[in-house]
């Protein structure tokens, strides 16, 4: 009888451990439909949008401008704007002197 008892619990346990084995296995599948079905969505907006692929799945450090070349960029565009405002001084400075010597009379 205690054989029988425990073959009993045995096979109960093993009818409990398939259920949730089942169970884990139903949710896994509908999370995985979930996923897919999200990635389908970006997969749409990314392309309504016009994002390129390389930029929507995080594109390496070869493909974006790194760090250091944004500081010489910068750098050059500071160094553009610096020539640009002196010679924007120097055109004003002559024409101020064109104006001055065209009340004199100079020509």
């Amino acid at each position: 009888m205690a054989n029988a008892y425990h073959d009993h619990r045995v096979e109960q346990r093993l009818v409990l451990g398939q259920g949730g084995i089942q169970t884990l296995e139903a949710r896994f599948t509908k999370e995985q439909k979930e996923i897919e079905l999200a990635q389908a969505k970006l997969d749409d907006l990314r392309k309504g949008l016009q994002i390129p692929d390389a930029i929507g799945n995080g594109a390496s450090a070869a493909t974006l401008l790194s760090d250091e070349k944004l500081r010489k960029i910068e750098a050059l565009r500071l160094e553009g704007k610096t020539d640009l405002d002196k010679k924007n001084q120097l055109t004003q400075a002559k024409e101020a002197r064109a104006g001055v010597d065209s009340q004199r009379g100079i020509h």
